[in-house]
């Protein structure tokens, strides 16, 4: 034990012992040389000794310094001195998680924003490779002036980066522990911690859950009499109900910390960002009702013949700087968002007019073939916070120009410039415009500049449908949120997001939807006439409540607040054709593709109506149609491929499904092989990519409903049901295709109880 007064590294006076701990003594001292007090710890001489430790010691030193966080213990210096080797870190004042748990129970409120700062903080750890394993209320610290700080590293095991949310679900780190040494606290390990496996971030989620659960039922989720009952209780017990101390908590907070708690990492929170979104998102929702008021315009009259549809070409990035991209994107949307509102005008989709990006731009031959009366083109140009855009408004029939200008304004200026474009471009087409629809055709969603900036870059990163595109859209759109927490449209953005996570299978849809449900909830909050929020709920009403009802309820709201709105019409469609309804599925579709005729997602979804009508010869020649706009389109290739198997040519459907694997790199395609050679009778070829994709679903998520299909193909109808219970308890989105018996490759299942049923317990 070190005495008050000696000195340390020619610099650092030792005070006081504050305390001590497995890994180390914590010493109150004054840096001599900056006048400052710091926490110094120590390695005890007995470990200092020992290889093992002192490589601990000195991981925690490096972890700690390669982090810079608001939630995590901040270490200024390390060295070893006079056979001490030592850490210099920040002085903290108050109390750590468990003291202050040994006084009170924690409220959901408190609860919520304590976890939202540990989640943020090991974001910021997992970011850098770095996994806590060791995450415990004795490793929280609550400071004086309500921070949080996570302290601790001395277990952190260091690697690189982690993969990207296309792996996350299998990848693993390798440990500088040995394999099959258990290290940890006991009572929050992870089940793969437990048995000694190599872990990854979402040890520390397992963690986080554990403490979020004792914090708000005062006991620990698996804690038994001996370690041995914990151990076992870990491994193969659920957690018991959540009896909350506080009332006020919701009841979607158990639905959090029970995924947090997921034995299989798999179907846990993938990451710790998700976490935290999920919790910020329900503590807004539980605690806010504030909305933002928009002001609406003088109106002006119009007599003059209206012009009935538009194309908004991208406009040009002409700075030469490829990072303000975004913004000559978003602003093309942003104008075709709002031109949308027009009940009357048909607007060309963005993926329809941003298949002319980077094209030499013929006005009227792109009007004609995209057959609209009018096309707008224009250039911006960003230099420091000044903006310039030029536009010009030009009539199809003979060439003409309706109306040009140009416009420079400050970056902060931005939302009322593309406020007098949508009313220039308004009034020129000659439409005759109520109040109301002007007041949405000029509506802010936001007064805050930066935040706009941010949504932009969200849906610039959205758009490109990839799994690090959707994960950087998710960040931007939270930033928009940091930024304006009224901001409807982010939260609609970040639902999107997630359910097109959950919809390309990156994400179990009791995680993905889950977000999803709650950011769209959180937008028809803040503005009950966001069309995209409607759409984003519909979404999940229909794919994961399996609410059919309340599905087509939204589906028709979001098309009644903005009747251009394609994905709206293709998704409505999609739900129709599955509750039977094939000639409104039909127009619903075709409305979609006059709105948005280059898009390979509804050109493909025209594909699927047929096929879930049966009529698998034109199915497979819309897929042909769809692929000459996009060859490398994998979606259209899986679709072809189911297609083909119905009209019995499998090799053919198997090449499909090949090919479009291969374009995906989504090894499920192969559940799709297997069942093309269970029905060509190729059993052992069946079984080989049967036992493939059950080997990858250990490590990654894998729809048990597509495992299912192929067991009917191989006529196991008992595994075949087992898996479809499974789909149904993970609330699969594939689900949907079970109503009416749409999907053939089930039909030898349509006359089984066990099918019925499970046709009951999903409302049909």
């Amino acid at each position: 034990m070190l005495t008050a007064g000696k000195i340390l590294g020619d610099r650092y006076e030792i005070v006081s012992q504050i305390g001590s701990g497995g890994m180390g003594v914590v010493y109150h001292a004054r840096d001599l040389r900056l006048g400052r007090d710091v926490a110094i710890k120590i390695l005890p001489q007995n470990l200092a000794e020992d290889p093992t430790a002192l490589a601990r010691f000195d991981r925690e030193a490096k972890a700690l310094a390669s982090l810079s966080h608001a939630n995590i213990l901040a270490i200024h210096d390390f060295q070893n001195d006079q056979g001490l080797a030592f850490a210099v870190m920040e002085l903290l004042q108050g109390e750590t998680l468990r003291t202050h748990l040994s006084k009170e129970n924690a409220t959901w409120n408190k609860t919520a924003h304590i976890g939202i700062a540990i989640a943020d903080g090991l974001t910021a750890a997992h970011s850098r490779g770095i996994v806590h394993r060791d995450l415990k209320p004795e490793n929280i610290f609550l400071m004086s002036d309500s921070g949080i700080k996570i302290l601790d590293f001395g277990l952190a095991q260091v690697e690189l980066p982690p993969a990207p949310v296309t792996e996350q679900s299998t990848a693993v780190t390798k440990s500088t522990t040995d394999p099959g040494t258990v290290v940890g606290t006991m009572h929050y390990m992870s089940p793969e911690q437990l048995r000694g496996f190599n872990v990854d971030a979402r040890t520390d989620i397992f963690a986080l859950g554990c403490v979020l659960f004792e914090m708000l039922t005062g006991t620990r989720p698996f804690t038994r009499k001996t370690n041995i009952e914990t151990a076992a209780a870990i491994l193969k017990e659920d957690p018991p109900a959540l009896p909350f101390g506080d009332p006020n908590t919701p009841e979607d907070a158990r639905q959090i910390i029970l995924h947090c708690l997921e034995k299989d990492p798999a179907n846990r929170f993938q990451t710790a960002r998700d976490l935290s979104f999920a919790l910020k998102t329900l503590l807004t929702l539980s605690g806010s009702t504030s909305r933002t008021q928009f002001t609406k315009p003088k109106r002006r009259k119009s007599a003059r013949k209206a012009m009935e549809s538009i194309a908004v070409l991208p406009l040009e990035n002409t700075g030469g700087n490829s990072s303000t991209e975004y913004l000559s994107d978003g602003i093309t949307e942003s104008l075709i968002n709002s031109l949308s509102q027009l009940p009357k005008l048909r607007v060309m989709a963005r993926s329809t007019v941003f298949r002319y990006k980077n094209q030499k731009i013929d006005p009227i031959k792109i009007g004609q073939e995209l057959d609209v009366a009018a096309v707008l083109t224009g250039r911006v140009v960003q230099r420091g916070d000044i903006l310039s855009i030029q536009t010009e408004l030009v009539d199809v029939s003979d060439g003409s120009q309706l109306w040009g200008e140009q416009y420079t304004r400050g970056m902060a200026d931005i939302l009322s410039l593309q406020e007098a474009i949508s009313r220039e471009i308004s009034g020129k087409l000659r439409m005759r415009i109520s109040g109301v629809t002007k007041g949405r055709l000029t509506k802010r969603y936001t007064d805050n500049a930066e935040a706009y900036e941010r949504y932009m870059k969200g849906r610039y990163y959205w758009s490109k449908r990839t799994a690090d595109g959707l994960k950087k859209g998710i960040d931007y759109f939270q930033q928009a949120i940091d930024k304006d927490p009224a901001y409807a449209l982010a939260y609609a953005g970040i639902a999107d997001c997630y359910n097109l996570l959950s919809a390309y299978g990156l994400l179990p849809p009791k995680e993905s939807v889950l977000i999803a449900k709650q950011a769209a909830l959180r937008a028809l909050e803040l503005d009950a006439d966001v069309a995209e929020g409607h759409e984003a709920m519909a979404h999940v009403k229909m794919l994961y409540d399996w609410d059919w009802a309340g599905a087509e309820a939204e589906f028709k709201r979001a098309l009644q607040l903005n009747p251009n709105y394609a994905p709206a019409h293709q998704r409505y469609a999609i739900h129709l054709a599955t509750m039977g309804r094939t000639e409104e599925a039909t127009a619903e579709i075709k409305r979609a593709q006059q709105i948005d005729p280059l898009s390979l997602i509804i050109n493909t979804d025209i594909t699927l109506i047929l096929y879930l009508q049966g009529r698998y010869n034109e199915a497979v020649e819309q897929c042909y149609k769809t692929l000459e706009l996009d060859p490398n389109f994998s979606v259209a290739h899986f679709q072809l491929g189911l297609a083909l198997e119905q009209s019995e040519k499998f090799d053919e459907a198997i090449e499909a499904f090949g090919r479009g694997a291969q374009l995906s790199g989504d090894r499920t395609f192969l559940s799709a092989s297997a069942h093309s050679f269970a029905r060509w009778g190729r059993t052992e070829e069946a079984r080989k990519l049967l036992n493939a994709v059950l080997e990858l679903s250990e490590h990654r998520y894998v729809s048990p409903y597509r495992i299912a299909t192929i067991y009917v193909g191989l006529n196991e109808t008992e595994k075949a049901i087992e898996w479809l219970m499974r789909a149904y308890q993970e609330r699969s989105v594939w689900l949907i295709h079970l109503h009416m018996k749409v999907d053939p490759r089930l039909k030898s299942l349509h006359s089984d109880q066990r099918f019925k049923e499970i046709l009951h317990l999903i409302g049909f």
